[in-house]
């Protein structure tokens, strides 16, 4: 009882900024974990000689904390949060450079496909193009470049909006990727030593979701 005490006592005492909702369910996974092992019929010893150090598994907890709470909001400091999940390797490169690619390619196409949307209106619809066409004609050209330059604006705008959301989306995968390859529930060392060839990372499915803490 002292040794797990000790072990305990410790984790306690660097988790102890967290909320108490947390706090409470990590001592109650932690009695969990360490009484299933010993049904197994491990040793009180043997199962904590077999667990990650309290200072790896508060680091755990504390990433989990600060990205659960970043769920459904605005994800303002999310990037340092993403890069300490690639730290612990909760983020497998493979999905977090293939998410960055994906970005970039949304970003940079979206624009063309905006413009490529407006060409087609203008061949399908004639109307259009001849009203354009008669109104750059009609007019003078500080007016002409007064409404080129609001056309430009307006497509910049949307351009840089749609930017943030596909931003946003991007990060609130990488946040949904880390908490589903947190396991919480599971102190083991195997868990928490770094193994550069085994992704933990996992694609959920859009209607998945995966929340470890029991919540008051």
């Amino acid at each position: 009882m002292e040794q797990r005490d000790h072990y305990l006592d410790e984790l306690k005492g660097l988790t102890q900024d967290l909320y108490k909702d947390y706090q409470n369910t990590l001592d109650h996974y932690y009695t969990q974990y360490v009484d299933g092992k010993m049904k197994e019929g491990m040793s009180r010893r043997q199962v904590i000689e077999g667990m990650a150090t309290p200072d790896l598994v508060a680091k755990r907890w504390r990433l989990y904390e600060k990205m659960d709470r970043l769920k459904g909001v605005k994800k303002k400091g999310a990037w340092p949060l993403i890069k300490e999940a690639r730290e612990q390797q909760l983020l497998a490169p493979k999905y977090y450079y293939g998410g960055i690619g994906m970005l970039l390619l949304k970003i940079i196409t979206f624009p063309f496909v905006l413009l490529l949307i407006f060409g087609a209106t203008l061949l399908v619809n004639p109307a259009i193009g001849t009203f354009v066409v008669s109104t750059i004609l009609i007019n003078k050209p500080g007016v002409i470049f007064f409404a080129m330059a609001a056309f430009a604006f307006f497509i910049l705008y949307g351009c840089g909006r749609y930017a943030m959301k596909f931003v946003g989306y991007f990060l609130e995968d990488m946040i949904d990727r880390t908490i589903a390859s947190a396991n919480l529930k599971d102190f083991s060392k195997e868990r928490y030593i770094i193994q550069v060839d085994e992704p933990k990372s996992k694609r959920l499915k859009k209607e998945e979701s995966v929340d470890y803490i029991i919540r008051e």
